[in-house]
């Protein structure tokens, strides 16, 4: 369950850790905005949902997918950015 962890920066990289931990331990579904850097060094925002499948109490499958949404939390950044800037006046 390692894979792909190191791609994950900062703060987001203890949140996944810590909701992949969740989800394996206790069956805790999880969705994250998480900050991540690609192959090629850019950093992106995507949303990390993991899910899991139980049978008779005991944890039998994990799963989950991760979504692009780099755009909308930039926006949704500068729109907080923007509210703070207008809170200040």
């Amino acid at each position: 369950m390692t894979g792909g962890i190191e791609f994950h920066i900062g703060e987001s990289k203890e949140r996944i850790q810590t909701a992949l931990h969740n989800l394996i331990t206790n069956g805790t579904e999880f969705v994250e905005d998480v900050l991540i850097r690609t192959a090629k060094g850019n950093k992106r925002w995507n949303r990390a949902i993991g899910k899991s499948e139980t049978v008779n109490n005991k944890r039998t499958k994990i799963y989950g997918s991760y979504q692009d949404i780099h755009e909308r939390k930039e926006a949704e950044l500068e729109l907080l950015k923007g509210q703070r800037k207008s809170g200040e006046k």
